[in-house]
């Protein structure tokens, strides 16, 4: 392995979380580089829960390994002790609206803000959603005030977002961004022979070198 690469991968046994494609078991692991090393070091923090960063936010277009990365710390979390919860802005907003309907706020409440670590993906999926979003901003400050970890992914930075509160995007940035870059021509290349190596198939030289190579190209 070529020394800017590193990997992250998920504790074993995944919990639940280890999905599978096309009857394979998926890599959970994130392969990232020398563009992407900061990674390591929030990340690690953000699994230790030591408030060094929070909240910590993963902000990266698709396939940047923003949710891959949240839901890694959210399977560490789940081997300590405490309450952990994980869930996405459109479920945060579902589940918001239908506590209204039937006069539950109070104890639905209770579950994200009193709980150890909370792991949001997709804070966009609330734009034009005002009443989820002042909810999520009382949600951060009073996770904040009793020690909780945060951690959001973003697919573009709040404070650029005009759908989101400056309030909101205010309380997301106070901490620590995670600038997502797309996985290098190395870090490629070694996701792609982990992901052979999964699936007991080998490749020619050729054949590896033109696989290496269109991959590469679909890079933004």
């Amino acid at each position: 392995m070529v020394s800017s690469v590193f990997s992250l991968p998920y504790p074993t046994p995944l919990d639940g979380l280890h999905g599978t494609h096309g009857g394979h078991a998926a890599l959970r692991e994130y392969i990232g580089d020398e563009a992407n090393r900061l990674v390591e070091t929030a990340v690690s923090s953000g699994i230790a829960r030591d408030g060094q960063f929070n909240p910590l936010l993963l902000q990266g277009a698709t396939g940047t390994g923003k949710t891959l990365l949240a839901e890694l710390i959210f399977a560490h979390w789940q081997k300590a002790d405490g309450q952990f919860q994980s869930t996405t802005g459109v479920e945060f907003a579902r589940q918001y609206a239908q506590a209204v309907d039937l006069q539950a706020v109070d104890a639905w409440r209770e579950q994200y803000r009193e709980c150890t670590g909370l792991v949001l993906d997709g804070v966009e999926a609330l734009d034009a959603k005002p009443a989820a979003q002042k909810e999520l901003i009382s949600t951060i400050d009073e996770l904040l005030v009793n020690d909780g970890q945060l951690v959001v992914t973003a697919s573009s930075l709040p404070v650029r977002n005009p759908g989101l509160f400056p309030q909101l995007a205010s309380r997301l940035s106070s901490g620590l961004l995670v600038s997502l870059a797309a996985p290098g021509t190395h870090a490629q290349q070694c996701l792609l022979r982990k992901l052979l190596d999964q699936r007991n198939l080998e490749l020619d030289e050729t054949a590896w070198q033109a696989l290496a190579q269109w991959c590469q190209q679909q890079s933004p």
